[in-house]
């Protein structure tokens, strides 16, 4: 799994500093890093960061409301931030939880609402300086595991903040990021068994571009969440750089035995979409084969380019292909048009991975309008790493669908 570089500009920064994004965003453009980029600005910047980034990186909220709407004031909703344009959300923050009251339920809550609302969560854990002083820091953390995660684990991500070390300078040993880490895996397997496996661990205390290379080399850390060192572009490309540096270009294909090769094809609708896939993968070593559309055309339909591609699918041609469209809808319709495609609309982790396993789904169908770039490329990894289980009871799906095929042919 790609690590995730996520920035949190907490109450920092007016409209002046968007230039700051424009800067990350121009910088991942150019040079596509082996990483998932986030910048969380205050809400206030939420929209104009959405449009500075175009697509080009993600944008997130710093909290958000366990409701939908009332009478709440000063609070802002996870569907507000969706509207907004937001595609995460960071929930218990340290801040949050010492300034603000936030408890272990509360987070958890707040991490449901987000999911309801399609947002992806960073869900922050951590231990006071006195915690770590007398021992129970694994404990503490173990604690707010257990009581901040919902029981669905979708597309959450934790972040271990030694609350001392915030903001302080003080950074833990090696070793001691690498046991938290190691506990906090032990703890998410314990509960979820080999999904707890999937969740990126993030590492959130003083990460600078000096120390940043040491810490995201370390075993299970999966990226960082940075403060102060996010709000200037060059401090926070230093640290996005050393999470490129030095990956095996065997892992810049991701994790495990993924396939290589796969088409895409995309309308206008999932045109931008479709262009940072295929220039964040090929630069990581995919050979993707691209159907079209090759310009954005708004007035083009998306049977012209889905259905090239489902037909090379049916063919053999190419065992697996990507499908895009606004809402991802249409390409699925189109794709499953052709005999021996089974295509799904996918926008979470386990179906991506499911569909392969029970039903050898071979075109994964997303939505250019629902999900953003670090969703669309978990999604694609997981889709290209699953293998057909090849069950009795799988197989049996199967032959019944061609057989329905034939007849209806």
């Amino acid at each position: 799994m790609r690590p995730l570089i996520a920035g949190n500009w907490k109450m920092n920064g007016l409209m002046a500093q968007l230039r700051e994004i424009d800067a990350i965003a121009a910088s991942v453009t150019t040079k596509p890093p082996f990483a998932d980029v986030l910048i969380c600005p205050p809400a206030t910047l939420i929209v104009r960061s959405v449009q500075v980034a175009a697509g080009r990186i993600d944008i997130g909220g710093q909290n958000c409301h366990t409701g939908i709407m009332g009478a709440y004031t000063g609070d802002i909703s996870a569907q507000m931030l969706d509207d907004a344009g937001a595609s995460w959300v960071i929930v218990g923050h340290s801040e949050r939880r010492q300034q603000h009251g936030d408890t272990n339920a509360m987070v958890a809550a707040k991490a449901s609402a987000a999911r309801r609302a399609g947002l992806q969560v960073i869900i922050c854990i951590g231990e006071t300086q006195s915690q770590r002083g007398d021992g129970t820091a694994l404990a503490v953390c173990g604690d707010q595991i257990a009581g901040s995660l919902p029981e669905d684990l979708r597309s959450y991500s934790i972040a271990y903040e030694p609350l001392w070390a915030i903001g302080s300078g003080h950074i833990p040993t090696s070793e001691q990021i690498e046991e938290m880490h190691a506990h906090i895996r032990h703890c998410l397997e314990r509960r979820f068994g080999p999904d707890g496996r999937r969740v990126r661990i993030l590492y959130g205390g003083s990460v600078k571009p000096a120390n940043a290379r040491e810490i995201l080399s370390l075993p299970e850390v999966g990226g960082a969440l940075i403060g102060g060192a996010s709000l200037k572009a060059k401090d926070f490309l230093g640290i996005l750089q050393a999470a490129s540096v030095d990956v095996p270009r065997s892992e810049r294909a991701g994790v495990g035995d993924f396939m290589r090769r796969m088409g895409i094809a995309a309308d206008h609708g999932g045109f931008a979409l479709k262009e940072a896939i295929t220039q964040s993968l090929r630069s990581r070593g995919y050979d993707i084969v691209d159907f079209g559309a090759h310009q954005l055309n708004p007035a083009d339909d998306y049977p012209e380019v889905i259905v090239p591609l489902a037909r090379a699918i049916a063919a053999g041609q190419l065992e697996r292909g990507v499908a895009l469209c606004g809402s991802g809808v249409g390409a699925s319709i189109a794709a499953n048009k052709i005999p021996g495609v089974r295509a799904g609309l996918i926008h979470d982790v386990f179906s991506a991975r499911q569909g392969v396993e029970d039903d050898d789904m071979n075109v994964l169908c997303l939505g250019g309008k629902v999900i953003g770039i670090a969703l669309a490329l978990e999604l694609i990894e997981t889709f290209l790493s699953a293998r057909f289980s090849g069950a009795p009871r799988h197989r049996r799906r199967l032959a019944e669908l061609q057989a329905l095929e034939h007849e209806e042919t």
